[in-house]
């Protein structure tokens, strides 16, 4: 079992089958019953990154899954090529919903609430089955989760879970933020646990209104059990002054292509990723960012096979010392939470201490909502214990269309090159839409040889040319020995910049993607 395959990492990372959210749309005037749409994706467990990356933004739909609707009546569907289903004419009530697949452990939700006259949104997550991998049971786990409403200043969490497989552990989230992992290593058939919410400060501050709480299980096949409810906080009184509006917000969108994720496992596996510093490194560090994110989790549904994720990072300044979080907004609905950060603090010395910088908030949005060449708008506001104060003004960002992998032609992957004056050529199919290209040339023992580059136009260029040389980027001899390189592609919504701006550009939107790591080795 691969590393990164734990329980705990697989737990701690979120969510390794199902995340589910329920929210109402707007009202259908005329609809004799409810409508239920809803999207179900895969996470794909081929290395860590893919699969973080794939929990924090975006996955491929799952086609051909079979989802059933338990409660006040009964309904079946199955997902579209897209892993889209609906179910129409669907009486109010609590409902369970679960999915099936073949090859997939199963996902299931339990007392999905349904309103009237209103469209609900549900997205489910199944994980793609490895190669060779059997599931032998596919029963989901009974999972519960218990808190008093109203909360005022702490309110303690309950969640509990049961399974004949055993359960591996529950994760609680709030608000679709990620919390606790509760884990007691035992395997046991049944656990429970208990979480201290503080909602006035820390990570899981809140404001004052209704919250909702989830417990996901997770059994010994990999089946999932969830379950929400939805609690009041109420901390009106407390004697703060009204927030202040965050200021500077600003809006980027990154579309990632998978293979830029086993780029940065190969070169992670290798012992050379992070030994130099480039600018084709600081774009696997933006792609490898996306694990680091603690978000919600909500997938965009890409078609089945694609192989891409995107998300929206949102950032904002705050100088306000009161404010305990803040409030993002989509289009103007309300999408999460961000908790406040502490700046620290200074020594005075002899002079007085001056002002605290503002705190750079940030919040990342993978949610099913952001569409290719769609713009969409955010909103931030901040709240402190008085309330909410105004909502910042709107910044638009535009996510790209995902690129293709980039495919090597020459050299032919493991090359033997002879020397002297010999060097190798680097040769590969044009990547449709693709403005840069970034190749890196890393000797075995990982340091960098070259920093080479090429636009679109272009898909041909020798080791070490000096017109395709990155500005002060390293350009040495090569000797005998294996070396690695890679080709990242870059589309933006700007146009790159000369080489000689290469190392201040910070496209506000962008799409990557890579080869597969290469190498040849240099004989006399």
């Amino acid at each position: 079992m691969d590393s990164f395959r734990s329980w705990r990492t697989v737990l701690i990372a979120c969510v390794a089958i199902l995340a589910i959210t329920v929210a109402i749309g707007g009202c259908f005037g005329g609809i004799s019953g409810a409508v239920i749409k809803g999207c179900v994706t895969e996470i794909d467990l081929e290395n860590a990154l893919r699969f973080e990356a794939g929990l924090l933004s975006s996955g491929p739909g799952v086609s051909g899954a079979k989802v059933t609707l338990v409660g006040p009546e009964s309904h079946v569907t199955t997902t579209d090529s897209l892993g889209r289903f609906t179910f129409a004419n669907v009486s109010p009530g609590t409902y369970d919903m679960t999915v099936w697949k073949s090859g997939f452990a199963s996902a299931t939700a339990y007392n999905v609430r349904v309103a009237s006259y209103r469209t609900n949104e549900v997205e489910l997550r199944m994980v793609k089955p490895r190669e060779g991998s059997t599931i032998y049971e596919t029963n989901p786990p009974t999972v519960d989760v218990l808190c008093q409403s109203p909360v005022v200043e702490t309110g303690n969490i309950i969640v509990s879970a049961n399974d004949t497989s055993g359960i591996a552990g529950i994760l609680l989230f709030i608000d679709n933020s990620y919390v606790e992992l509760f884990d007691t290593g035992a395997g046991g058939s049944y656990m429970s646990g208990r979480y201290p919410w503080n909602t006035l400060s820390g990570q899981s501050v809140a404001d004052n209104g209704e919250h909702t709480i989830t417990a996901m299980a997770i059994d010994g096949y990999d089946n999932i059990g969830h379950m929400s409810i939805i609690v009041t906080v109420d901390n009106i009184g407390q004697p703060d002054p009204i927030p202040q509006t965050p200021t500077n917000p600003k809006a980027g969108a990154v579309t990632v292509h998978y293979s830029v994720f086993d780029l940065v496992h190969q070169l992670e596996t290798n012992y050379i990723l992070g030994t130099f510093s480039s600018l084709a490194n600081e774009i696997l560090a933006l792609a490898k960012s996306i694990q680091e994110t603690d978000s919600q989790i909500r997938p965009l549904a890409m078609p089945a096979g694609s192989n891409a994720v995107t998300y929206c990072r949102v950032s904002w300044e705050n100088s306000d010392t009161s404010v305990k979080g803040f409030k993002i907004y989509r289009d103007g609905v309300f999408i999460g939470e961000s908790p406040a950060q502490s700046s620290g603090t200074r020594a005075q010395l002899i002079q007085p201490r001056p002002p605290d910088p503002p705190e750079i908030g940030s919040y990342i949005d993978g949610s099913s909502k952001l569409t290719p060449n769609v713009p969409i708008s955010y909103r931030v506001s901040a709240y402190n214990s008085w309330g909410e104060g105004n909502k910042s003004a709107s910044v638009t960002t535009t996510p790209l269309n995902a690129l293709s992998e980039v495919t090597v032609v020459e050299p032919i992957m493991p090359a033997i090159v002879p020397i002297p004056d010999n060097y190798p050529w680097f040769e590969w199919i044009t990547v449709p839409n693709a403005k840069l290209y970034l190749i890196d040339v890393i000797r075995a023992d990982g340091v960098i040889m070259w920093h080479g580059y090429a636009y679109g136009h272009e898909n041909r260029v020798r080791y070490g040319d000096d017109n395709h040389t990155i500005p002060d980027g390293q350009n040495w001899s090569l000797t005998q020995g294996q070396y690695y390189f890679y080709i990242t592609a870059i589309n933006s919504r700007e146009n790159p910049p000369m080489p000689s701006g290469f190392a201040a550009w910070s496209p506000k939107e962008i799409s990557i993607s890579s080869s597969k790591l290469g190498r040849f080795k240099i004989v006399e």
